[in-house]
């Protein structure tokens, strides 16, 4: 993930989804959508899904 090391210093908060930074200087605040955020699913449907899409997930556990 080079991107990531390109932010430098960046603050998350994943209780309320912000991910804050700065580019050339200016404040950046990324806000993520809680609706997106509270579906449960199995492991096995999880890998499935991995599988067949090719879509990653971000887990918290």
């Amino acid at each position: 993930m080079k991107w990531l090391q390109k932010l430098g210093k960046s603050k998350i908060d994943w209780k309320a989804l912000t991910m804050e930074f700065k580019v050339e200087g200016r404040r950046v605040i990324i806000r993520g959508n809680p609706s997106l955020s509270k579906t449960m699913i199995s492991l096995k449907t999880m890998v499935r899904t991995i599988q067949g899409e090719r879509v990653g997930f971000l887990v918290e556990l």
